[in-house]
């Protein structure tokens, strides 16, 4: 769910999966690292995701409205009843799977659609395990780039949210080599915010800076506990409704 027009990918560096998943933190400027221990890591559960600030599996359908630079954007996010299973470091982990819609608004059409897999730990931290995309250019589709699967073309998951986010603590989002590297930081926490006729009361604020593909560039996210995601594109969309 990385952004309306590109759903956020996230992966850490390929390599052997060793140790226990870990969300570290040193004071201020702490990193949520990923890798896994068969057995250990993720429970039976993992595709069941209520992290207070992403409860992915709470509702079966959101929706999003607003600018992304220049496009006028709705952005609907679907449950799907199946589950994806995925092996990491010779676990099996099921993940949820979501489906993205992306329409313009001023042509009406479908610009891009996306299936993403996310699953929890034990400890709460929700993990991004790939994404299948599908990008359409005048009702046709013309592409599939940023696609990428955990146990094809990385080894490790990325760090959706973190189980307990803090200000100040950051973590990789995105390190796919020639795909996509994001680092995003936690910058500010306990914060009201009024979308859509609704406040939102202790909503964190996410810095991601995103190096691959170019030109970098940041975005800033709000989530609000009990919901999650609230705005993107720096405030541009903003959530109209979740059931």
């Amino acid at each position: 769910m990385k952004s309306a027009m590109s759903p956020r990918t996230a992966s850490l560096a390929a390599g052997l999966l060793a140790l226990p998943l870990a969300l570290a933190a040193c004071g201020g400027g702490g990193t949520t690292t990923a890798s896994a221990h068969p057995g250990s890591s993720f429970g039976a559960d993992s595709a069941t995701i209520t992290n207070r600030y992403l409860p992915i599996t709470k509702f079966d359908r959101c929706v999003l409205t607003g600018k992304d630079g220049s496009q006028r954007l709705r952005v609907v996010r679907v449950l799907q009843p199946r589950k994806k299973r995925f092996t990491v470091g010779g676990e099996t982990v099921r993940t949820a799977v979501v489906r993205d819609s992306v329409t313009d608004l001023r042509s009406g059409q479908l610009i891009e659609k996306t299936i993403d897999y996310f699953a929890a730990d034990r400890a709460g931290t929700v993990y991004y395990f790939g994404e299948d995309v599908s990008e359409y250019h005048n009702g046709r589709l013309v592409g599939h780039s940023g696609q990428w699967r955990v146990g094809r073309d990385v080894s490790r998951p990325g760090v959706l949210m973190p189980a307990h986010p803090q200000v100040g603590e950051t973590f990789f989002a995105e390190r796919i080599p020639g795909v996509a590297v994001e680092h995003d930081r936690v910058v500010a926490s306990d914060l009201t915010r009024r979308i859509g006729g609704r406040t939102y009361h202790g909503v964190i604020r996410i810095r991601e800076h995103a190096t691959t593909p170019k030109p970098a560039e940041f975005e800033l996210k709000t989530y609000a506990p009990g919901t999650g995601v609230i705005t993107e594109a720096n405030g541009g969309l903003k959530l109209l409704r979740c059931r």
